[in-house]
């Protein structure tokens, strides 16, 4: 599993790499998928355009933290992912945890 943190860091960081690129199938990079997860527990402009340059380039985003206490800044972001990893990516699949509102997407996933 490949996990990038954007808007956490001035740049990217990948925090992990296990695995190789045919685990989980044995079809190589054609099983991997990408989960693109934020969090956020409150509406908000940023959110809503991210949202939107997200879907018009045809890549799904998974919100997470609605109805949560915190912020960005804590570390419930952190323990929601990890459980939303758990439950929901395996081993060849890539993960990015982004900021919810200064990521704009501007291509495809291909």
């Amino acid at each position: 599993l490949v996990v990038a943190l954007f808007g956490v860091a001035p740049e990217f960081l990948v925090v992990g790499v296990a695995g190789g690129p045919n685990d989980g199938g044995g079809g190589g990079e054609t099983n991997r998928r990408l989960h693109v997860v934020t969090w956020s527990n409150y509406p908000s402009l940023g959110l809503h355009l991210m949202l939107a340059s997200a879907s018009a380039n045809g890549i799904p985003v998974v919100v997470l933290g609605a109805g949560k206490a915190g912020r960005w800044g804590t570390h419930q972001r952190f323990v929601d992912f990890r459980d939303y990893l758990a439950a929901n990516a395996a081993p060849q699949d890539v993960a990015m945890l982004i900021d919810p509102t200064d990521v704009l997407f501007l291509g495809n996933r291909t």
